[in-house]
């Protein structure tokens, strides 16, 4: 388990702090290979960055922990670190669209990736609030940018960024495929216990008050009722939660899924309901990615309240 990183704007001062090199055997101190600067719009990029470059990367995250990437705005300290980072990894628009109008700059194509535009990642697009049914599509060709939720997309992502900190620093080259391996093997060891939690339980009906886990429920056979909000639809209508408290009152126990900010106080319609069991899903990962930074944690937490939701009577 890693030490615990501080997840803030703060943990931009770790791309100017210094590096160091080892003694030689004749007492010498060689120059140090200066270490590679990277940094993520988000914690589980961070997270998974941090697991494929180790030690030879000094890391920043710009999106606080306190906020969702949808709220965040750029300040100066974040513009500088990523003026000064050799590589910003970042979901792209949808997701983050305080960045876009900065990474839009022609400066920045060359030291950037864009991980939503990825040709191998897998999108889903954005499914219409209210009632879900297999048709149900948002207007427009907006997709759905929690993306990061998929594992599959987590271990494409580490293969694509070893491949680019190798090219920024061959010498590393070993350790960045070993870091990348290391990862895989833990997120398939990950994705295969929560598998092993969910097969066989008695899969009642759910609701998601704001739609941001379909990767994660695609990923394991899981299917939500329907949700009251999404990324283009902040606020809900009275309609919506009619029709979301029909379909959760023709079951006999269910559960609502709440987001872990600003949205939980305004999903008191819907948890109030007698057999409802509200739970708290955190896309981010505020509580299991701030001490140990580690991306399969955040599946294990999701797969931990899904099992829990489904196991109350």
């Amino acid at each position: 388990m890693f030490q615990m990183l501080k997840l803030s704007l703060l943990s931009l001062a770790l791309l100017g702090a210094p590096a160091f090199g080892a003694t030689t055997a004749t007492g010498t101190s060689p120059a140090p290979t200066p270490k590679i600067r990277i940094v993520a719009d988000i914690a589980p990029v961070l997270a998974i960055v941090r697991e494929v470059v180790g030690r030879h990367a000094k890391l920043g995250l710009l999106v606080p922990l306190r906020m969702t990437s949808h709220d965040f705005t750029l300040k100066p300290s974040s513009i500088q670190a990523i003026r000064r980072a050799d590589l910003v990894i970042w979901m792209g628009p949808v997701a983050t669209p305080g960045l876009a109008k900065l990474m839009r700059q022609s400066r920045f194509a060359a030291r950037e990736i864009t991980l939503n535009a990825l040709p191998g990642t897998h999108l889903l697009p954005l499914r219409k609030t209210g009632i879900f049914n297999r048709n149900a599509r948002a207007n427009g060709s907006t997709y759905d940018p929690h993306s990061w939720l998929d594992p599959d997309n987590a271990i494409y992502w580490a293969k694509v960024i070893a491949a680019r900190a190798s090219r920024i620093d061959p010498i590393h080259r070993a350790d960045y495929a070993t870091g990348r391996d290391r990862l895989i093997d833990e997120i398939n060891f990950t994705r295969a216990r929560i598998q092993k939690r969910l097969t066989g339980r008695d899969l009642k009906p759910f609701v998601q008050y704001h739609d941001a886990f379909q990767y994660f429920e695609q990923a394991f056979g899981l299917h939500a009722l329907g949700a009251a909000t999404n990324i283009t639809e902040e606020t809900t209508s009275l309609g919506t939660i009619a029709k979301l408290q029909g379909a959760l009152a023709k079951a006999p126990a269910s559960c609502v899924f709440i987001p872990a900010d600003k949205q939980a106080d305004r999903a008191n319609a819907l948890v109030e309901m007698k057999g409802v069991t509200p739970r708290i899903l955190d896309a981010l990962g505020r509580n299991s990615l701030l001490s140990s930074l580690f991306y399969p944690a955040l599946l294990k937490k999701l797969g931990d309240e899904y099992v829990a939701c489904f196991s109350h009577r």
